[in-house]
């Protein structure tokens, strides 16, 4: 028989500075709709579709995105990529069922699962590659020479009669000048 008082132990000792009830609002808040939307014991049945938690990072020569699919095996992974779209998709299943078991507590998800990613440039599918890690799966997205340079755009100052603005009659001025 599952028993809805039953939930995770959390640390009670924390930091005074830490004691803001706002952000401990916040944080049950965040904690609902991760368990309605994306995880928890609402997905248990393995019916329901979730979205896995990815981070997505960037340095000058690609683009890094992190995904956690614990209990996952690598062979039920799916990821596919559509001009700018990046589509993560794949099923955990549950391996044994044991019926004549009662569950005190279920948190573990199981069933399908999917995660798209908009990229800010299309990337060549051939030069992307991933790897999986303990639960974790990495794929790398390399940014083109085109991607990994930027240019500064200044600025042009106008005045409120639309006008440039000092700087630019100035410069104008000492083109014509010479």
């Amino acid at each position: 028989m599952m028993s809805r008082f039953l939930t995770p132990a959390r640390p009670t000792s924390r930091p005074l500075a830490a004691m803001d009830p706002w952000s401990d609002l916040q944080r049950e808040m965040g904690r609902l709709m991760d368990d309605f939307l994306g995880g928890g014991a609402a997905l248990a049945s393995g019916s329901a579709l979730s979205m896995p938690r990815v981070d997505v990072r960037e340095n000058p020569q690609e683009l890094c995105v992190c995904a956690e699919l614990p209990g996952v095996k690598p062979e039920a992974i799916d990821i596919r990529l559509e001009g700018t779209l990046l589509t993560i998709r794949g099923e955990k299943r549950q391996e044994a069922q044991q019926d004549k078991e009662d569950y005190h507590l279920m948190e573990c998800s199981y069933g399908r699962f999917q995660r798209s990613i908009q990229l800010p440039y299309a990337p060549q599918a051939q030069d992307v590659h991933a790897n999986f890690k303990d639960g974790v799966l990495t794929i790398h997205v390399p940014k083109s020479e085109h991607q990994k340079s930027s240019q500064r755009i200044e600025i042009q100052h106008s005045t409120p009669q639309g006008q440039a603005s000092n700087a630019a009659v100035k410069d104008q001025a000492a083109t014509t000048q010479h």
